[in-house]
This record gives C-alpha cells, structure tokens and sequence, in this order.
C-alpha cells in the first residue's frame, strides 16, 4: 500500500475530470483500511467506483480508492 502525494483523480471519475488530491491511497484489504484510517489526519474521501461523484476542484485531504 502506497499514499501517494498530489495525485490525479482523472481516471477514478466517469466524468473523466482532472483534479488533484493531495494524498491518495488504494486499499484492498480490510486491515489496509484500518491502517489508513488509524494513520490520517486529513480529511477524507472514500471512493468506489467514481460513478456517482462529480469533482469540481481539487481535493485537500485523502482520497481512499476503495478496492475491496
């Protein structure tokens, strides 16, 4: 499990919009979950799909790809 720093949101959202967050992580386990969520301070994002959310300007916190 990798946090990435100021990551492009661009392919996690159906409507294909190029905004930043300013930390990202992929969690594919429920203890990586955890983790994640035990470490941040951040503000955070879960995401599933990207199907339902319209961005319309970066996002300062965490966004948590859900891949469960």
């Amino acid at each position: 499990m990798e946090v990435k720093q100021n990551s492009s949101l661009k392919s996690f959202n159906t409507f294909g919009i190029d905004v930043q967050s300013k930390s990202f992580v992929k969690v594919s386990t429920i203890e990586e979950l955890k983790q994640v969520l035990k470490d941040s301070s951040d503000s955070l994002l879960i995401l599933g799909g990207g199907s339902n959310i319209l961005f319309t300007q970066n996002f300062d916190g965490l966004v948590i790809s859900n891949q469960l």
